[in-house]
């Protein structure tokens, strides 16, 4: 009987410490904001500043948005998993992760592998997010980034990935002009 018991509580205990310590159980900044709808976000506390469509490799529509808390004028990456749309109505998508972003200067910009062309020494890769500088309007590429992230097909989530050292290029809109 205490075998069964003593069990039972271990197995508790081992559900409570991986739940707490999964990447889902996270708490980030601005995580008031997980489960908001977006587009036209539901949240009368945010500004839409543009937002993306991605597919994982198992076909399921992610979405990310950039928004703008109107209060603070803090920079948020919302990062969000379909929920409803199709092919001739709006695509909607529920937030499951928020990413807290620096102040961002007039010449950063998010850049994503789908509108950018981003990738790795050319190699093309969509599920990518650069923030980055513009590059020179002579320059095909802009190529100086301050973060980025890759979508993780697993998890279904953004995973922060390290831009140190990586010949990361995003195609530069202004040199195509």
């Amino acid at each position: 009987m205490l075998g069964r018991h003593f069990s039972l509580i271990m197995f508790l205990l081992v559900g409570l410490v991986s739940c707490a310590l999964s990447p889902q159980a996270e708490t980030v900044a601005g995580d008031k904001y997980i489960g908001v709808e977006f587009p036209r976000s539901t949240h009368e506390s945010l500004q839409d500043l543009g937002g993306w469509l991605f597919y994982s490799e198992r076909g399921f529509p992610l979405g990310s948005a950039l928004v703008k808390e109107k209060e603070t004028d803090m920079h948020l990456l919302l990062f969000g998993v379909k929920i409803k749309g199709s092919p001739t109505t709006s695509n909607f998508y529920r937030t499951v992760q928020v990413i807290r972003l620096p102040e961002l200067s007039g010449d950063q910009h998010l850049m994503t592998g789908i509108l950018f062309q981003c990738g790795i020494a050319g190699e093309y890769d969509e599920g990518l997010i650069l923030l980055g500088t513009d590059a020179l309007p002579e320059k095909p590429y802009n190529t100086e980034f301050s973060r980025g992230w890759k979508i993780n097909n697993e998890t279904q989530r953004l995973d922060e990935i390290s831009v140190d050292g990586v010949d990361y290029r995003c195609e530069n809109v202004a040199h195509t002009l």
